[in-house]
């Protein structure tokens, strides 16, 4: 078995008495269990496989969960010491690699993990699947006791990485509606869907036959690029572990807060923010009647997933009425009619097709639809709820209409689309300025363009590394040809005006900028989104040069803070508290309005600390972060005043609703989910206690407590009673 091999091999490095680990005492005094080590582990080191992580990346978030669960002493370098025993095990035993890639920007080595032996690494899952006992790991069949404290049982922290002064003051007389929420959530039981689950494995040994050429739900299925491929594998072998392994099992849920009260789900892969193979396969344990209105909460669900949710609702309802015996097919034959994929959701959209076709069946039985027990989960979202926080804070009656803040006529009215707005004033430019742009430049464009994506290719899929290497060089004198840095502004909007008719695209290349902004987005980081996300939408555009997309990114930052006034004036106000806090040498810190959660802006500044370590017969000098125990670190404070002030309301938010709903609430930050028969009644109260929070602006309360009363902005007049007529506010 590779768990036990690999478990006795990190024994005997417990074992060791030549000093070679420093923190081997630490280890055998609290006399840590190499295979509870090892099971612990392994959760974890499929997540940091999949997303990549560097050695010591890895290293410290496997003796972090070590170290939780032994309540252990918050040490960076024990966690980052066990976790490197356990993974050099794991390359002891061949089931992993570990490579050095040294890149330009940086003159110290970085280290990377890859599979070694995938029939190895298979057999780690099945073990694992296979394994009798319950992994002792947060998400996994069992209920966890309420927070009556600021540790639970496992010595997990309420509030993580929190004072300790903030987490011996959590109690039920001190947080009583922020603790209610948290134990309620822990409280719901879910279980897989195993109608669902049985396509997903379906699909999955389809697309392990590499000589199939259908259409497949799996984004590793044609992905070109090999290592977001082996990312997708593996996000895939790591969900079905956990699925097969809790496939009969009651499933809880851990959660805690962050700094800012946003609460958090423990557990990584199978949960409510996963990807949407994963999340689709989790529902309620207990169905509840879809009664007179659930029917037609599934149905605007089953269209949104499906893409259509930027119609009125009404017209939602009627495209699922007009395609439900289509859909019902999807069900009854998904290998078959693929229509399904089409789907901006496909696993969710699959399965409101397997809810709707069993309400058929219970009907045709002879059944009521609206006693039909549905244990789907159906959610609704907050309309860009960064922006919407931004808007009601600075009572903003301009852009509250493309937030959904304000009431909409008629039943064919479409929501709000702050995301449409932004982009028709960006290409708007883009346009204007490719029209302006000289003949020369425009000549020189075409002329280089073609090559340019040829030869982009060429590096990309070369063959050898020296074809690879000749193709760079022909690459760098191309880029030398159409011009230096100061020549982006000339050339790029001629690339980006290709998309000037098409709304899609340009929606897409927008939506991850402006849903930033409201979270103190900058410049460069929108241009790397822009950079991060435009070879989903547009393959060759991965060929641009790299400062086309930062000029886009720019574009974009500048035309939000131009036309999104009033959440441009509140990003501007909170850069002036943060310059006062800094002016006083203090970290920011406020109780938030109505759920009284204590936010405190402990950003310190942090060392860079090394430690060697004789790593498989090489000796390493790894880099980790060390917080320094008092300078404030003002440049973060700067930068983060404005996304936590945000996310601390969206948090207080998502804390009353769960807390004031009378039935099972599953939540993502904004995101609120809840059985088809209770989404009426949800509907409402999302809205009722948005309109609480900002009845009395909350604003006025935080810049009080921050000692900032002259930064307080004149009042203005708001339209509290609007956001309960408006259809899309959260939908």
């Amino acid at each position: 078995m590779i768990t036990l091999a690999v478990a006795t091999r990190l024994q005997g490095k417990f074992d060791q008495m030549d000093g070679r680990w420093r923190n081997r005492k630490w280890l055998v005094e609290r006399q840590i269990d190499a295979e509870v080590f090892t099971k612990l582990s392994i959760p974890i080191l499929f997540l940091c496989i999949q997303r990549k992580d560097t050695l010591v990346q890895a290293a410290i978030k496997i003796g972090n969960s070590v170290r939780k669960y032994y309540m252990l002493e918050d040490k960076t370098e024990f966690s980052l010491g066990g976790g490197l025993m356990l993974l050099e095990s794991f390359i002891e035993e061949g089931v992993l690699r570990w490579y050095e890639s040294n890149s330009n920007s940086n003159r110290h080595s970085t280290y990377y993990l890859q599979v070694k032996d995938w029939g190895k690494w298979k057999s780690l899952k099945d073990e694992i699947i296979e394994d009798d006992e319950k992994l002792p790991f947060d998400g996994w069949p069992e209920q966890n006791s309420d927070w009556v404290s600021g540790y639970n049982e496992k010595g997990l922290p309420f509030i993580r990485d929190a004072h300790r002064k903030a987490l011996l003051a959590v109690g039920p007389d001190t947080h009583p509606l922020l603790l209610s929420a948290v134990n309620k959530l822990q409280r719901t039981e879910y279980c897989i869907n195993q109608e669902l689950y049985a396509v997903w494995k379906e699909f999955r040994a389809e697309a392990k036959n590499k000589r199939s050429t259908k259409p497949s739900p799996f984004k590793f299925v044609g992905e070109k690029n090999k290592q977001r491929a082996i990312s997708y594998i593996i996000e895939a072998d790591t969900i079905e572990m956990m699925v097969d392994r809790l496939l009969d099992e009651p499933i809880y849920h851990t959660y805690n807060c962050d700094f800012r009260g946003r609460i958090y789900n423990t557990t990584v892969f199978l949960e409510e923010q996963a990807s949407d193979q994963a999340k689709a396969l989790l529902q309620y344990a207990d169905g509840v009647p879809l009664g007179s209105s659930g029917l037609l909460w599934l149905m605007i669900y089953a269209a949104n997933m499906y893409g259509n949710d930027k119609i009125p609702l009404n017209d939602r309802v009627s495209f699922v009425e007009e395609s439900m015996e289509e859909f019902v097919e999807y069900a009854r034959d998904p290998m078959g009619n693929r229509g399904w994929l089409e789907a901006d959701k496909p696993w969710s959209f699959l399965m409101c097709c397997m809810e709707l076709a069993s309400i058929a069946n219970w009907c045709d039985n002879g059944f009521d639809y609206e006693s039909f027990p549905s244990k789907v989960i159906c959610y609704i979202d907050g309309s860009n709820n960064g922006i919407q926080h931004l808007v009601a804070m600075s009572r903003d009656h301009s852009v509250a209409p493309y937030v959904n803040l304000v009431a909409t006529e008629g039943d064919d009215s479409i929501p709000g689309d702050v995301y449409m707005y932004v982009a028709g004033k960006v290409w708007e430019k883009i346009d204007r300025l490719a029209q302006e742009a000289s003949q020369e430049v425009r000549d020189n464009y075409d002329k280089v363009k073609d090559d340019f994506f040829e030869i982009a290719q060429e590096i990309y899929f070369g063959n050898s590394k020296a074809e690879k290497k000749e193709a760079h060089e022909k690459l760098v004198d191309l880029k030398d040809s159409i011009g230096d840095s100061k020549d982006i502004a000339a050339y790029a909007p001629l690339w980006w005006n290709q998309f000037k008719d098409d709304a899609k695209i340009q929606r897409k290349m927008v939506k991850r900028n402006v849903m930033t902004i409201g979270y103190g987005a900058t410049k460069g980081g929108m241009g790397q989104q822009a950079k991060d996300d435009i070879p989903d939408i547009f393959e060759d555009a991965r060929w641009i040069p790299g400062g086309w997309h930062f000029w886009f990114g720019a574009l974009v930052y500048d035309t939000c803070y131009e036309h999104l006034d009033g959440p441009a004036n509140m990003l501007r106000m909170f850069r002036s508290v943060a310059d006062k806090c800094n002016s006083r040498d203090e970290f920011l810190s406020y109780n938030t309005p109505h759920t009284d959660f204590p936010v405190i802006q402990n950003y310190r500044k942090a060392r860079t600390k090394r430690a060697e370590f004789n790593f498989c017969n090489k000796t390493i000098k790894p880099r980790f972060l060390v917080m320094e125990e008092k300078d404030l670190d003002k440049q973060k404070q700067l930068s983060s005043t404005a996304p936590n002030v945000t996310h601390s309301l969206d948090a207080a938010h998502l804390t009353m609703v769960v807390a004031r709903s009378p039935f099972s609430v599953t939540t993502v930050h904004d995101s609120f989910g809840c059985h088809a028969g209770n989404m009426e009644e949800l509907f409402v109260i999302t809205r009722e206690q948005f309109l609480e929070l900002y009845s009395s602006n909350p604003l006025v309360d935080i810049l009080t407590q921050a000692q900032c009363e002259e930064l307080i902005p004149t009042p203005k007049e708001w339209l509290p009673e609007s956001i309960m007529e408006s259809d899309f506010a959260f939908c």
